[in-house]
């Protein structure tokens, strides 16, 4: 087990600027309203304690409101449960990590995370009230969509399901950067990977698209990475495509973008 403390280590020794990880809603809501964050709290104080940007994903689902953890959060019970959940984590964080970053959500377009599709239109109507709620409570905090998740083998980005939620008739004046899991690796065929610089690509897919409907933000690059496999296990080939495609996001105007995983 890694401590908080060689963990802040680690990130520093490679030139992290920050770290993303989850506060799990199950694990902090363990009864009915009723919070806790002692697994939390010594991750999140040694990481803002040394100046690092906090990413803190709002996942999954509570089966206190819902049949299981990883499911949509549907329906008015279930949203404002999440909402209260998400509210008040941001509340007890703001203080020791005044520049924090929640995320609505992990990969809500995968069935893994969700067991059944979760529409974009259903997503786009938790995401509306639950990003003006924490915004009302802290304008400060930021406010990221969930990361949209490309793939998988043959690679696609899902415009389709970003459509949906951009032209549900909700508005995100609360969301500051929409979030995108831009892998662009060929699981089947390693050696087809494209060029870390598909990125682009990919995100300008996701800017027009939101953009159809004046809704156009920031595209913040939640995720991306190059497993060893899709560099015939070189290590240096790997190294050289994450600084390509962190090149990639200064040309691209990125918010940030980060390396999952090292």
């Amino acid at each position: 087990t890694v401590s908080a403390t060689e963990t802040v280590t680690l990130l520093q020794a490679v030139g992290a600027s920050g770290t993303r990880a989850p506060n799990n809603w199950d694990w902090i809501e363990g009864s009915l309203g009723v919070y806790s964050y002692t697994s939390f709290d010594p991750y999140w104080s040694a990481i803002c304690g040394a100046g690092l940007q906090p990413i803190m994903e709002a996942t999954y689902n509570n089966t206190l409101y819902s049949s299981g953890i990883f499911t949509g959060v549907l329906g008015s019970a279930n949203i404002t449960g999440y909402q209260n959940y998400a509210v008040a984590f941001v509340n007890h964080y703001i203080s020791t990590c005044p520049n924090l970053i929640v995320e609505l959500f992990n990969e809500a377009n995968l069935t893994y995370a969700t067991t059944s599709q979760w529409s974009g239109i259903s997503y786009a109507a938790m995401l509306a009230p639950v990003s003006t709620a924490i915004k009302a409570a802290q304008p400060t905090a930021k406010v990221y969509s969930s990361g949209v998740a490309i793939g998988p083998n043959p690679f696609y980005l899902p415009v389709p399901w970003i459509g949906q939620v951009v032209h549900a008739g909700f508005t995100f004046t609360n969301v500051d950067s929409y979030g995108l899991h831009s892998y662009n690796y060929n699981t089947g065929t390693p050696s087809l990977t494209p060029a870390p610089e598909q990125v682009l690509l990919d995100v300008l897919a996701f800017y027009s698209c939101a953009g159809s409907t004046k809704q156009a933000k920031p595209i913040a690059s939640t995720e991306y990475g190059f497993p060893i496999a899709s560099v015939s296990g070189s290590t240096t080939t790997q190294g050289r495509y994450i600084a390509r495609g962190m090149l990639s996001a200064i040309i691209g105007k990125f918010p940030l973008i980060a390396i999952y995983e090292l």
